[in-house]
């Protein structure tokens, strides 16, 4: 659903408006949006001090999904979609509470974890069957090294022995470097 713009006037008469007029339509309108009452959750409730045991969740739906593999490795496909169930939650976790520095450990996770899991059985793939995984592989590689590139170096540090990990496992996958080559992707981003 697209977001109504409030006009000017609609915002004076808002700020008018009573303190029991106007928790009624918060009362009203905040149900309608889970994303900001789980965003109120964390930040009035729980005073932004639970931000590690949020990622500490995300951290373990990710060591959970990729659990299963290699045993249960179907296809490339079937990776692709547990990928972007993985990143969708990465992703909530990072609307809900902004955290940056956990965006990154856990995309790092992911990746590393989804393909280390089935870096033998992809090898094996050919090129066309492994193509969408590899796109999205690479797309979230891009997204890393825009994130790597926004926080202090600091943090870079920490991350180091995991991008050189994924760093690794992407040069044992020549269908991902190719698709990386044609897609005009260099994948020294996250240097």
């Amino acid at each position: 659903m697209a977001r109504a713009k409030l006009s000017d006037e609609l915002k004076l008469a808002l700020k008018q408006l009573s303190g029991k007029e106007k928790d009624k339509l918060i009362f009203r309108l905040l149900p309608k949006d889970q994303v900001l009452v789980h965003q109120l959750e964390f930040k009035l409730l729980e005073d932004e001090e639970t931000t590690e045991e949020r990622r500490d969740e995300v951290r373990s739906y990710i060591i959970d999904a990729c659990s299963i593999y290699p045993e249960k490795y179907y296809s490339p496909q079937h990776l692709l979609w547990a990928l972007k169930d993985m990143s969708g939650k990465i992703n909530y976790h990072v609307r809900v509470t902004k955290d940056k520095i956990g965006e990154i450990e856990l995309n790092l996770l992911m990746l590393t974890q989804g393909i280390s899991k089935n870096l033998h059985r992809l090898q094996e793939e050919d090129k066309w069957y492994v193509e969408k995984l590899a796109k999205y592989i690479v797309i979230r590689l891009r997204k890393l090294h825009g994130l790597v590139g926004k926080v202090h170096e600091d943090y870079l540090l920490e991350f180091e022995d995991d991008i050189n990990q994924l760093k690794q496992l992407i040069s044992e996958l020549p269908n991902i470097l190719d698709v990386a080559d044609e897609n005009e992707i260099e994948l020294h981003l996250l240097e």
